[in-house]
């Protein structure tokens, strides 16, 4: 596909803005106001055109015209700008490769801070053997601490229904603020516990701030391997789609030879996996019928000279002689292009649907 379109005209590249990833479900509105219209929820994995950025809030041109969030109002990342900002929605092999690594990354982190807390888990409690004073308090700091988390959870999930308005807002305001003074309670709780902790031993209360921080980062990991994952598997979709797509438009006919002759410029496809290429020279050479092509890159083997004569030219190694047999079929522009227009669609709509 890119040997093709390499040899019929470079893409136009974007003037302005840059592609981002939707690293969480978001809510596209008319205008930069939230309580503007909702015109569609961009999926997980997903790619959108930022063109301009006011605060936390951006405009994007593409695949709808409209204002999301760059991160959420507790900072969480809605949308992370793709490496390449001239990168097109299908151009997903590179991206799906540094998605995968950084998977792998969180899952590392994530296990190096499970493991750092079980040994901090460990020395604590050995500390605090045979000293029931000690033993009750971190007890009663690691469920409030659990409790918090629980809460911190249900927060996330709140602000979530409020984006989406999927619940009565009157009703997620009062579960909001029911919440909010819950937080309030146990972040106060865990303080005073804490406090106490030191006050009895401080050596053990050092333990266990190193255990909570350890706790965090493994939350934080385990937060992160997930978003991966997700992205992943979207990116995984997408490149299996879009491979679908290509099988539709250039393999979906039987004929094994194509109709007609062949001239300079058409594109055709060859047999033994090598691929789509253009035509340059189609006759016959020493009683047999050749056809010489042409790759976007140095994958042949001459610059358009077969047996010490010269049929075309092009750059060194660019060029190939196939016995015509070795045709597969050849592509008809206007085919072409309606089946790329067909796939470009199908893609648009897949990518549209909202939750």
């Amino acid at each position: 596909m890119s040997a093709v379109l390499g040899l019929m005209g470079k893409k136009k590249e974007d003037s302005k803005g840059v592609w981002h990833r939707v690293c969480l479900n978001t809510i596209v509105r008319k205008k930069q106001h939230l309580a503007s219209e909702r015109l569609r929820i961009l999926p997980m994995g997903s790619k959108v055109f930022v063109v301009e950025q006011q605060d936390r809030r951006v405009r994007i041109e593409q695949p709808i015209a409209g204002w999301c969030s760059l991160r959420s109002s507790n900072g969480d990342t809605i949308l992370t700008p793709l490496d390449d900002s001239d990168s097109p929605p299908t151009k997903t092999a590179p991206l799906a490769g540094e998605i995968r690594q950084a998977k792998s990354d969180a899952q590392n982190k994530a296990t190096e801070f499970t493991n750092q807390e079980a040994k901090l888990m460990e020395q604590r409690s050995k500390m605090t053997k045979g000293h029931k004073d000690l033993e009750e308090i971190t007890q009663e700091i690691d469920e409030t601490r659990k409790k918090l988390l629980a809460a911190r959870e249900e927060r996330q999930s709140l602000e979530n229904l409020k984006n989406t308005k999927s619940s009565s807002l009157d009703l997620l305001k009062t579960q909001q603020e029911t919440n909010s003074n819950t937080l309030g309670g146990l972040e106060q709780q865990l303080q005073e516990l804490t406090k106490k902790l030191q006050s009895t031993n401080n050596d053990v209360a050092s333990i266990d701030e190193q255990l909570a921080k350890a706790e965090e980062e493994k939350r934080k990991a385990a937060a992160e391997l997930e978003r991966y994952s997700l992205l992943a598997s979207a990116a995984q979709e997408e490149t299996q789609q879009i491979t679908k797509q290509m099988k539709d438009i250039f393999f979906e006919s039987k004929d094994s030879k194509p109709s007609g002759k062949l001239k300079d410029a058409d594109v055709v496809m060859m047999k033994d996996g090598v691929g789509l290429v253009v035509v340059r020279y189609y006759g016959k050479i020493d009683g047999e019928e050749w056809v010489g092509v042409e790759f976007s890159d140095a994958l042949g083997d001459t610059d358009g000279e077969f047996k010490g004569k010269r049929y075309f030219q092009v750059q060194p190694k660019y060029g190939k002689f196939f016995l015509f047999e070795k045709v597969k079929k050849k592509i008809l522009a206007e085919d072409l292009l309606k089946k790329l227009h067909n796939a470009v669609v199908l893609s648009t709509a897949e990518k549209s649907k909202v939750e």
